[in-house]
């Protein structure tokens, strides 16, 4: 399980609208948001794992496919979002996405 607040970014992020650079499920668990998301690991493989476990910039770890791709990534983070309580407003969640049985949502 991974801290809060956990999500991917889009290995395009900087060229995509803003809405189509994240990708939010779980915000514990990346892989429950891949599940959610109907997504497999690697496939398709454009998504890099984030965590931001407290308010800092010093606080956000990308986990890319080297450093500078994390670097590169990890700073378009935080042009969207200066903070982590920034990510909240860019949290977008598809109408189609498969909660667990038993999970009450709330619209």
């Amino acid at each position: 399980m991974c801290q809060f607040l956990s999500a991917f970014v889009h290995d395009d992020a900087a060229t995509l609208e803003i809405g189509s650079r994240y990708l939010f499920g779980d915000l514990h668990s990346h892989s429950a948001t891949m599940n959610l998301h109907g997504l497999k690991y690697g496939d398709p493989d454009c998504w890099r794992e984030f965590e931001w476990t407290g308010e800092g910039k010093e606080e956000l770890v990308v986990r890319g496919r080297d450093d500078k791709q994390s670097d590169r990534l990890r700073a378009q983070i935080i042009r969207d979002a200066p903070r982590r309580i920034d990510l909240f407003s860019l949290m977008q969640f598809p109408a189609d996405l498969k909660f667990p049985k038993g999970c009450k949502v709330i619209r």
